[in-house]
């Protein structure tokens, strides 16, 4: 419930922020090993946030980061350390919040790329540390 809440409160705030009007932004879902992220996007505006599922690394249920930004071209450097997308392209942000005591789960630039499907699910790719790849498809 906060979930829908807060994407909710953001969704509206980024109509605001963007100008555009609700049915130009995409939402999707995804999820691995009870990290849960949230995608909105307007073309190339982009937010995502993380959530914990109440796991080992967070339990408030509060999200842990929220990052603004846009998503530029590939870099092809997620290919390169796993079995990326060569048209994902790199997410480049700013940092709009993030949980006091886990600053240390902020993601460097130019370690997330994002491949928008206009008529399927996206895809989240991330640098899983270790020159490893995680790649989310959404629900």
């Amino acid at each position: 419930m906060r979930k829908s809440i807060l994407a909710a409160l953001i969704f509206l705030s980024l109509s605001d922020l963007f100008g555009q009007s609700s049915s130009d932004y995409k939402i999707s879902e995804f999820s691995e090993f009870g990290w849960y992220y949230c995608s909105i996007v307007n073309k190339s505006n982009m937010t995502l946030i993380l959530y914990a599922n109440k796991n080992e690394y967070h339990k408030s249920g509060n999200p842990i980061y929220i990052l603004q930004g846009t998503i530029g071209l590939p870099d092809k450097y997620n290919t390169k350390i796993g079995d990326g997308d060569p048209q994902a392209g790199v997410f480049k942000f700013k940092v709009l919040y993030s949980d006091p005591s886990k600053k240390d789960f902020i993601p460097t630039q130019g370690t997330i790329w994002y491949k928008i499907n206009k008529f399927g699910k996206d895809r989240l790719e991330m640098e899983a540390g270790e020159a490893t790849l995680s790649i989310l498809n959404a629900k």
